[in-house]
């Protein structure tokens, strides 16, 4: 299956972490955290494909993309740094990744968002990116992936 996990910044008041810093961090950790109630969490399992999405003002791209490499288990990595540490706290499940690839430059949306089917009302397309994790066809995964390979060229 392929999905699509949506980050934005976390604040939780006295503690803020931006999106590329949560990214980098479990990308460089090669796992992915998920706390009990992330939607489709249940669906996950090894093999599945995932592209990040960097959301919020100014940040609307896919930043990377990776392969699940196992189940959904609890998390009891030590943390290493102080963002681990935040993470590892309010994110208590995990899966391990693999085929890690950061996407550099990153694929903006605004130039697609016509083409992708999952964006069912294009003048609000934002609303289709709310949800943490979401499914998305083989054709939607495909077209994202080639709009990086295009964008390279």
């Amino acid at each position: 299956m392929n999905y699509m996990f949506v980050l934005n910044d976390i604040d939780f008041g006295n503690v803020q972490l931006d999106a590329e810093t949560i990214a980098d961090t479990l990308l460089q950790k090669g796992m992915w955290l998920y706390t009990p109630t992330t939607p489709n969490i249940h669906r996950l399992h090894q093999g599945d494909k995932v592209l990040v999405y960097i959301a919020g003002r100014g940040r609307r791209f896919f930043y990377a993309s990776f392969d699940v490499n196992g189940d959904i288990q609890a998390n009891k990595t030590e943390p290493g740094n102080e963002t681990e540490e935040i993470l590892y706290k309010y994110f208590k499940l995990y899966t391990p990744i693999v085929n890690i690839e950061k996407w550099e430059p990153p694929v903006q949306i605004a130039p697609i968002k016509d083409q992708i089917s999952f964006i069912t009302d294009k003048k609000n397309w934002g609303l289709h990116f709310r949800q943490a994790t979401k499914i998305i066809d083989d054709k939607d995964f495909d077209f994202i992936c080639r709009s990086r390979q295009l964008q390279v060229l």
